[in-house]
């Protein structure tokens, strides 16, 4: 399977109503900012199928596939609909997550907590992206019904 990549205005409409608005806006000048940015670095080029937008969540420790090929990350929205700490965790995978060899592990706190990680060059993932969410940062116990939920921001390798 391949990556199912929209064109930049259906990109960021589908960014919006998956993550910022469940994030209550929090995130709002954060995602404006970077899908500002992608537009004038040519990532988002008018009328070119670039981004793909891939939610899910609440995470646990089953592997939550996000991109099954190489792929870019730009963008992270991560949400906490509970208020116990939990680990996003994505690997450079096509088809599994790993409990403590992650590429990118961001600790989440706090009932309706948000963040936006961004990266504006794209983060590249030579395999894919596979996720889960853990209790702890080196194990792979799983955060069950308190894991984030995540909207993700992918492109071309």
């Amino acid at each position: 399977m391949s990556l199912s990549l929209k064109t930049p205005t259906l990109a960021k409409q589908a960014f919006f109503r998956s993550a910022v608005i469940s994030s209550g806006g929090a995130i709002l000048g954060l995602a404006n900012a970077l899908f500002s940015y992608l537009n004038q670095q040519g990532a988002m080029p008018a009328g070119g199928p670039e981004l793909q937008i891939t939610s899910d969540g609440p995470l646990t420790s089953t592997e939550s596939v996000f991109a099954d090929a190489p792929c870019k990350i730009f963008g992270i929205a991560i949400y906490k609909p509970t208020a116990t700490a939990t680990f996003f965790k994505a690997t450079d995978s096509a088809t599994t997550s790993s409990d403590a060899d992650s590429e990118i592990r961001q600790k989440v706190a706090g009932a309706g907590n948000s963040m936006l990680l961004a990266y504006p060059k794209g983060m590249a993932m030579a395999a894919g992206v596979t996720c889960q969410g853990n209790t702890a940062a080196s194990t792979g116990t799983g955060s069950g019904a308190n894991g984030p939920v995540v909207t993700m921001v992918i492109g071309r390798p």
